[in-house]
């Protein structure tokens, strides 16, 4: 999934391990639309962490002839993806939900991801310098984020 400060993208339900080509075809079938509908045609910045998938070639590439700008980020700091904290968010508020199949836990995750408020989603998005001067800080260590 993605998300910016005034809404959430799409979910993609990832079977067993993705590889950079499952990674390409997410980009192109849902982060590309997702964008579309969160940004219309306004320039932004996306954000991925260092995960090899997302930092080979091919995919560099696919940013390059895409014309979309990434966030630099160092190496290794959890505390400045801000999808890890709606990802917690999330999961605490479907704990007391019962799934029976994969199916229907998808279900009920895209229904729970559509239903996280833009208030939320914001006040994230707005952390971010605060997250990247802590970070600074600490000289590259874990933060309160």
């Amino acid at each position: 999934g993605c998300f910016a400060a005034n809404g959430v993208g799409l979910l993609t339900w990832i079977k067993g391990i993705m590889f950079k080509e499952d990674y390409e075809e997410i980009l192109n079938s849902s982060m590309m639309p997702s964008a579309h509908i969160l940004f219309g045609d306004s320039k932004f910045i996306f954000q991925q962490d260092n995960d090899p998938k997302h930092t080979s070639k091919s995919i560099t590439n696919w940013f390059a002839n895409n014309n979309i700008e990434k966030l630099e980020w160092p190496v290794q700091s959890l505390d400045l993806n801000l999808i890890e904290n709606l990802w917690s968010i999330l999961d605490k508020r479907l704990a007391e939900r019962t799934c029976n199949t994969e199916e229907e836990l998808f279900k009920e995750l895209e229904k729970g991801w559509n239903d996280l408020p833009v208030d939320l989603l914001c006040r994230l998005v707005e952390s971010m310098p605060h997250r990247i001067n802590a970070c600074i800080d600490n000289k590259g260590g874990m933060t309160k984020y």
